[in-house]
């Protein structure tokens, strides 16, 4: 395979890597929303579209005023693993909690 294909590869990759997590994690988010904040404060629930901007304004307000170091993402398997792995933890972990939860 040539070196310009593989590059074209690469970014459609990386692009439909991006889209999978930004869905994958607003669904996450929507989920530990309706476990947590909907039955504590009795607010709305948020649709997986929702959760998404949602996400991507947190994500986009935290970064922008964040002072640490930036993580290389120049290992896009790694980025690809973090964006399928991070939300998974946070659900695994987030169902464990909402078991001690009163029904």
């Amino acid at each position: 395979m040539n070196e310009g294909l593989k590059a074209v590869m690469a970014v459609i990759g990386l692009i439909a890597a991006s889209i999978f997590g930004a869905v994958w994690g607003g669904y996450v988010f929507s989920v530990l929303w309706a476990w947590f904040i909907v039955s504590a404060f009795a607010a709305p629930a948020l649709g997986v579209a929702q959760a998404i901007g949602v996400t991507m304004a947190a994500r986009f307000t935290l970064r922008s005023w964040s002072m640490r170091k930036q993580e290389d993402d120049s290992d896009v398997g790694k980025t690809m693993a973090a964006h399928l792995f991070g939300p998974l933890l946070f659900l695994a972990v987030g169902w464990i909690v909402k078991q001690w939860l009163p029904a």
